[in-house]
């Protein structure tokens, strides 16, 4: 903002000095009525022009802004700033490729300026092109190398592309600068649990929860998101805490949003109910292959399956499979929160089911303008939502016992066996895989974990390294996610006394041909804190027993659901001294691992856990409860589905 006025037509002086004066109080409105009294005075003069377009901006009328700043450029084509601020405006707009243009000429003019750079990677960020920003908040922190949000936003991006090492560098700096950087340090404690540092994920937690306590204290929104809590506290009450705190956030920024208007719903009970699917995860994507499944065998007799995917598509045969078991997909990925709330609303749907809650690129905030009379949350995220606008959670009497009922704000809709919903018909690859193809020993005893590496703390780690100590002959297999976290896992086994090579670490594989590769193992070891969830299904599927000892919330609880739902029970230990000993006991009675292997393998067709039918009859009852409550002018409530 320019208030140097030797350049201004002395008949605008007047007009501009207002309008400078209104810009510093804040009072957009009445600069923007002071600066276009002084551009109509002097429609040639740049300054003018730039100074409304930033009132505009500050008032929200980022077209109108856009519009003034191109009039700007037409004076003044070189002005970086203009540039600059016009891009920035086409970013608060949702137009991230022409932000792109706009900031990367603002930093062709002026390429030492760093705070161009951090917003050019900003916008290449938002059109995915993540090794160009990469490259871009490099340049930023080159430039101003104690600028504590380059380093920090320079790590979010390292972190996508595996960078881990660099990334934990790059955070470390941001909190040597900040000190009470609440969001690095967030950062910081997910990218210790994903290089497997357990220290430095203590020392970061410490801090974090220091900085929850207080912004809890204060009613404030908490830094750390709910996701990052679950993954760290085995407590639902805290838990419940930090997502009320997300989810009042997201109704106090809808607060201005256009009502919807009452859908065209009779108040009777309905023979027929459109149910809309809301995820970021219509894609090759561990949620969509638990559920295409149950979205093909939903009866359509009596319910009309809506997809809103709020991704874009990945290109993979997935997305097309789970369009075409929709009756109705939409791809709303680009469309802002209201216009999709609007679309669903017009669709008329009954129940809203939506299937990320916390998680990543979740679009929770379409729920809090509440689209649909009955909203749900389902199995993309496994807890409270927190939210007073989700009306139930689908879950079962395993991960949520009736006495966690009171950490939940939704009321729960409790499935008979098993909340989880898994495909029937998933395939496995017709490959014959030898062990000596993963490295593994043909003749040794293979305990396996393919649970992601931020699910592995030191507890259970522990636990393993005893247990191979006690059964030489034994290997335990990992996925490779990062050589960081490889190398911290090899030297804490090499400072336990255990040989770092009987740890084997192999990379991903599409779906299909990781089930063909898992039957290689004889026992799959399931992580605590955060269980196996997809994860331990596909092992139960794959035909490969596993064991846990259920914890104190929902995600530390997944295991022991789908083994209670399979028939096997005894795989669910109640401490870690019992899981140490049933995995060295089967490692060294083979003929009780036979029988588990023999009858899981009878058994997983069955039982519950794999009968995606019966899953949709009972989870349709449940939609067909929820509506018939809401029908009679009841409100929600808790309720079982009987068997």
């Amino acid at each position: 903002m320019e208030d140097n006025l030797k350049h201004i037509p002395q008949r605008a002086r007047a007009h501009f000095n207002k309008g400078i004066a209104f810009y510093r109080q804040k009072a957009w409105p009445q600069a923007i009525i002071c600066f276009k009294n002084a551009l109509d005075c002097a429609p040639h003069d740049a300054q003018a022009a730039f100074n409304l377009a930033t009132a505009l901006r500050e008032n929200g009328a980022f077209n109108q802004a856009i519009l003034i700043y191109e009039m700007t450029l037409k004076i003044a084509p070189n002005m970086a700033e203009a540039h600059y601020r016009q891009g920035m405006c086409f970013m608060l707009a949702g137009r991230p490729e022409l932000s792109s243009t706009a900031i990367g000429k603002a930093v062709y003019l002026e390429p030492h300026n760093a705070q161009y750079w951090f917003h050019l990677a900003q916008a290449q960020l938002a059109l995915e092109d993540i090794d160009t920003a990469l490259g871009s908040y490099r340049k930023a922190v080159e430039l101003r190398p104690e600028w504590e949000a380059a380093h920090y936003n320079l790590a979010v991006v390292l972190r996508m592309t595996e960078r881990i090492e660099e990334a934990i560098a790059h955070t470390r700096k941001a909190v040597a600068l900040c000190p009470d950087y609440a969001k690095a340090f967030a950062l910081l404690f997910r990218l210790a649990q994903h290089a497997c540092d357990w220290q430095l994920a203590a020392s970061a937690a410490s801090r974090l929860d220091e900085i929850t306590r207080m912004e809890l204290e204060r009613g404030n929104k908490t830094t750390e998101p709910p996701l990052t809590n679950i993954r760290r506290h085995p407590d639902a009450r805290a838990n419940m805490q930090i997502a009320r705190s997300w989810s009042r956030h997201l109704v106090e920024s809808v607060a201005g949003a256009p009502v919807l208007s009452p859908g065209t719903y009779p108040a009777t009970p309905l023979d027929r109910l459109r149910v809309g699917y809301l995820s970021s995860d219509f894609k090759d994507h561990a949620v969509a292959h638990q559920i295409r499944g149950l979205l093909e065998q939903h009866d359509r007799n009596h319910f009309d399956i809506f997809g809103y995917a709020c991704n874009p598509d990945d290109g993979t045969p997935y997305r097309q499979l789970l369009a075409d078991a929709c009756d109705q997909f939409r791809d709303v990925h680009a469309k802002t929160n209201l216009s999709i709330a609007q679309q669903i609303h017009q669709d008329d749907i009954h129940i809203l089911v939506d299937m990320s809650g916390h998680s990543r690129d979740n679009r929770l905030g379409i729920c809090a303008l509440r689209p649909a009379p009955i909203q749900v949350s389902y199995l993309g995220f496994l807890s409270t939502t927190g939210a007073d606008f989700i009306d139930y959670v689908i879950a079962d009497p395993i991960v949520v016992p009736y006495d966690h009922a009171r950490y939940y704000t939704e009321k729960i809709a409790y499935l008979p066996y098993c909340y989880q919903a898994n495909d029937d018909r998933l395939p496995i690859a017709d490959i014959d895989y030898c062990r000596s193809q993963w490295h593994l020993p043909e003749g040794g005893f293979v305990y396996c974990s393919f649970n992601q590496p931020y699910k592995i703390n030191a507890d259970v780690f522990d636990a393993w390294l005893r247990i191979l100590k006690r059964v030489p002959h034994g290997v335990l297999w990992l996925i490779e996610r990062s050589a960081l976290a490889r190398k911290n896992l090899c030297r804490a086994a090499e400072c336990a006394g255990v040989d770092p090579v009987r740890l084997i670490f192999s990379g991903f594989l599409p779906l299909d041909r990781n089930l063909a590769r898992l039957q290689l193992a004889d026992l799959v070891l399931d992580t605590l804190t955060y269980n196996g969830g997809a994860t331990t299904a596909n092992a139960l599927w794959a035909g490969v027993p596993v064991l846990t000892v259920p914890g104190g919330h929902w995600v530390s609880r997944m295991s022991a659901s789908a083994l209670n739902a399979i028939g096997l029970p005894e795989l669910v230990v109640g401490d870690l001294n019992s899981y140490e000993d049933l995995a060295v006991e089967l490692a060294r009675n083979q003929d009780k691992l036979k029988n588990l292997r023999l009858r899981l393998r009878q058994q997983r067709t069955t039982t519950p856990l794999f009968d995606t039918p019966t899953f949709a009859r009972h989870l349709e009852t449940a939609f067909r409860h929820m509506w018939d409550r809401h029908a009679g002018g009841l409100p929600a409530a808790t309720f079982h589905v009987e068997p």
